[in-house]
């Protein structure tokens, strides 16, 4: 191979590394923008329901964007990440 091949090869190596870097960027930044939107959301369960079904259900749908109940004081907050880890652990 001449030097310009053996050059033109690393510039091509070296180009792939930096896409890489870049789209591992891209995707951490995604990461932690999804991670903070969920924190930020909760949605309420009534105290009385302790249905499972139930509660996937008001999971989902806050995802979604849904508004399952109007008033704040009638029910416990849960946040998302909280139910996941607890349903992936039964």
């Amino acid at each position: 191979m001449s030097k310009r091949e053996e050059l033109e090869k690393q510039l091509e190596g070296l180009k792939a590394k930096l896409r890489e870097e870049k789209k591992k960027e891209r995707i951490k930044k995604q990461n932690e923008y999804i991670k903070q939107h969920y924190q930020r959301r909760s949605f309420y369960v009534p105290k009385e329901i302790e249905d499972k079904d139930y509660y996937i259900f008001l999971k989902l749908a806050k995802q979604l964007g849904m508004k399952t109940f109007k008033k704040e004081n009638d029910y416990k907050i849960y946040y998302v990440e909280e139910e996941i880890k607890k349903f992936k652990n039964e």
